[in-house]
């Protein structure tokens, strides 16, 4: 078995067991963001190499790039923990800690209206 069909397999058996104890909805999430999010990064990267800075450089990609909310990337890293751990209990990958991987929510940036604007609305 290839590295991608391991790390494929590792995603799929942890997320049937994880339908066993959710939501329908939240199964639905959570399958849709491995399709969208998770899978094409395993894909890019050995799972069996992982390590933080991998994983802050894919949180500040979403973040920074892909412009998603800071929740979404929660439920992001969330998932992508999860199926992590799951590895490492039953495949031996390496540890990670995933508190050094943090999420910084953005200000947001306030704007004030001029005159103009603030007549306009009146």
């Amino acid at each position: 078995m290839s590295v991608e069909e391991k790390t494929s397999y590792i995603i799929m058996e942890w997320l049937q067991i994880k339908k066993l104890s959710i939501k329908y909805s939240s199964y639905c999430k959570y399958q849709s963001i491995i399709q969208k999010y998770i899978e094409p990064f395993f894909m890019e990267k050995n799972i069996y190499y992982l390590d933080e800075i991998t994983i802050i450089t894919f949180m500040d990609d979403l973040l920074n790039h892909k412009k998603l909310s800071t929740s979404f990337i929660q439920t992001i890293k969330y998932v992508l923990q999860s199926i992590y751990q799951y590895g490492e209990q039953k495949y031996q990958l390496r540890h990670i800690d995933f508190h050094c991987v943090k999420i910084i929510k953005k200000p947001h940036q306030k704007y004030t209206l001029n005159k103009n604007e603030e007549a306009y609305l009146c």
